[in-house]
C-alpha cells in the first residue's frame, strides 16, 4: 500500500468539519449576528478557536510518574491555567496539578489538594490553604487557577465558579525557565518527589495563558470543552510535554468537529 492509499484510507475514517454549521454546534453566533471561528474575545465573549484537544493518564500512584513542560513559560506573574482533572479512587480529590520550581525556590508555584480536602497553594515561599473544596475522587471536574503576581492574588475556580481568592504579600517577580511539573511537588528541580502527593487519574485540555483569565472566560470554558480562551500559552500536546514513568497520552478523537 503507497502513502496515497493510506491518506485516502484516513480521509474516509476520520470525520472532517466541511462547514460550520456541520461542527455539532461548537461553533457559536458572533454578536454581529455572524458565524465564525475568528471572532474576537469582545464580540463572541470569551471562545477562540477550538481547544487543542489533550489527555494524559496517570495510572498510578508513584513517585516516578509526571509530566514536564517543554514549552518555555514566559511570565509567571499574570498566569492562569485550567485543566480538567479526574482522580482516581474514592473520597477525596488529591493531588499535584502544578509544580513550578526556580533554583532558589523549589515551590516558586505549587498547586496541591490534600488528603484533609484542603487546597495547598505555595507562591515563592508562601504557603496558602484554601477553604475546604466540593470535589470528589471519580468525578471529572474543571478547575482553574489565576495568579496576579503584581496585585497579589489567585481566584480559584471550580467547575465554572469562583470558589476561593487568595491574597499574597510578596509580589516579587517568579523568575522563568525552571521546571514545570504536572503531576508531581518539586521539593528540589525535579526531584525528591513523594508518592503521597502524586496525581492519579486524568487531566484533559490542560491548558495556560500568560494572562488573568476573566470569570466570564473561565464559565465558557467549563460549558464547551471544545472551546477555550484565546492567546493561550502553552498546551499539553505531546510535541511539548516529557512523559515519565507510566504516564500515557490517551486519543481523543474529533469529537469537537
Amino acid at each position: 500500500m503507497n502513502l496515497f492509499q493510506v491518506k485516502m484510507i484516513l480521509f474516509l475514517l476520520v470525520p472532517i468539519c466541511v462547514t460550520e454549521s456541520s461542527c455539532k454546534g461548537h461553533f457559536h453566533d458572533c454578536d454581529d449576528g455572524s458565524a465564525s471561528r475568528t471572532c474576537s474575545l469582545g464580540i463572541r465573549r470569551g471562545y477562540s478557536d477550538v481547544c487543542p484537544q489533550t489527555a494524559y493518564v496517570f495510572p498510578r500512584k508513584s513517585e516516578t510518574d509526571f509530566i514536564r513542560v517543554k514549552t518555555p513559560i514566559r511570565s509567571i506573574d499574570e498566569f492562569s491555567f485550567c485543566t480538567w482533572a479526574t482522580v482516581y479512587g474514592t473520597g477525596r480529590f488529591v493531588g499535584s496539578i502544578l509544580s513550578y520550581s526556580t533554583l532558589s525556590d523549589s515551590n516558586a508555584v505549587l498547586v496541591l489538594f490534600e488528603s484533609n480536602g484542603k487546597l495547598n497553594v505555595h507562591v515563592s515561599r508562601e504557603d496558602k490553604v484554601g477553604n475546604v473544596h466540593p470535589l470528589a475522587a471519580g468525578t471529572e471536574n474543571h478547575l482553574c487557577f489565576a495568579l496576579g503576581r503584581t496585585a497579589g492574588f489567585m481566584k480559584i475556580y471550580y467547575n465554572g465558579s469562583l470558589h476561593t481568592r487568595l491574597s499574597f504579600s510578596n509580589r516579587n517577580p517568579i523568575p522563568t525557565g525552571g521546571p514545570f511539573i504536572v503531576g508531581q511537588d518539586q521539593d528540589s528541580p525535579v526531584g525528591r518527589f513523594d508518592a503521597t502527593q502524586a496525581l492519579h487519574g486524568e487531566i484533559r485540555n490542560y491548558m495556560a495563558w500568560d494572562r488573568i483569565l476573566s470569570d466570564e472566560e473561565v464559565l465558557y470554558m467549563y460549558q464547551d470543552k471544545c472551546h477555550c480562551a484565546p492567546g493561550h500559552a502553552m498546551a499539553l500536546s505531546t510535541d511539548h510535554v516529557q512523559l515519565h514513568g507510566a504516564v500515557n497520552a490517551l486519543y481523543i478523537g474529533n469529537e469537537c468537529c
